[in-house]
């Protein structure tokens, strides 16, 4: 349920994720010069990453210093509190590197082990997402319609998975959607992507395979918010490690669960 605060939570969450964004398009406009380490398998990290990470840990701290902070490029575990902010500073940084628009800042709010609130601001795209527990989701400050329910007739997926999945599961899970569901398939490079496609229609569902917290907390927040379902394979509220995650129409949930819930 929303309390008299969430307005004013999700307004800060909105204005430090363009504030970020302005920090990492700032890097966007200069590629050639930035300095890109590999993590692991197609996993990038750059300066700006930390840049925009550092700079929202420190607005975070300032405005609500009571808070928890889980972030990617500068965490090794969460810092748990009733409410914890858990960022990713550019989801998709692989497309964010080749110069491609599809990335974004990615703020969500974690509160009682549940995606309470959260925030996708892409930037070079010009949209921002925003949805908290109990007071719908906007794009673009505009009011988002509820998600449909009904599984439509030629239902689209959008499909993340990491690179340390084996690629005979990912294709098994290709062919279920495929075969034996009869869905459409998208892949983006980037879960915060995928997660705005559904809240914007062009998507009837997420499937995350093997996904961090902070790729998907904050669309997960957003997708419930708009009346849709959204589950994962273990307790949210953990925080760290992989997850296998829905989020979509509620027709459709039912179906994923034993992709998901392994």
């Amino acid at each position: 349920m929303a309390s008299a605060d969430d307005s004013q939570l999700l307004a800060a969450a909105v204005d430090l994720a363009r504030r970020a964004g302005e920090v990492a398009a700032g890097y966007a406009s200069r590629l050639g010069a930035l300095a890109i380490e590999e993590k692991g398998p197609l996993d990038l990290v750059t300066a700006a990453d930390r840049a925009v990470e550092t700079f929202l840990r420190e607005e975070i701290a300032r405005l609500y210093p009571d808070d928890g902070f889980f972030g990617e490029e500068l965490d090794s575990s969460p810092v748990r509190r009733r409410r914890t902010w858990v960022v990713d500073p550019i989801d998709g940084t692989a497309n964010f590197v080749r110069g491609s628009p599809r990335w974004a800042v990615s703020i969500g709010i974690c509160q009682d082990g549940r995606a309470h609130g959260g925030v996708i601001h892409a930037p070079q795209i010009g949209r921002t997402l925003a949805g908290i527990a109990g007071r719908g989701a906007t794009l673009d400050g505009a009011a988002l319609a509820p998600l449909p329910s009904e599984r439509p007739r030629s239902p689209v997926c959008a499909i993340e998975a990491a690179f340390e999945v084996p690629a005979e599961e990912v294709a098994s899970i290709v062919r279920f959607a495929r075969g034996d569901r009869g869905m459409a398939l998208r892949f983006n490079g980037a879960s915060t992507m995928a997660l705005m496609q559904v809240a914007l229609g062009h998507a009837d569902m997420h499937a995350g395979i093997e996904s961090s917290s902070w790729d998907f907390l904050a669309g997960m927040a957003i997708v419930e918010a708009m009346g849709g379902v959204a589950y994962t394979n273990r307790p949210l509220g953990e925080l760290s490690g992989p997850f296998r995650v829905f989020c979509g129409r509620a027709g459709l949930a039912a179906e994923w669960e034993s992709v998901i819930r392994r």
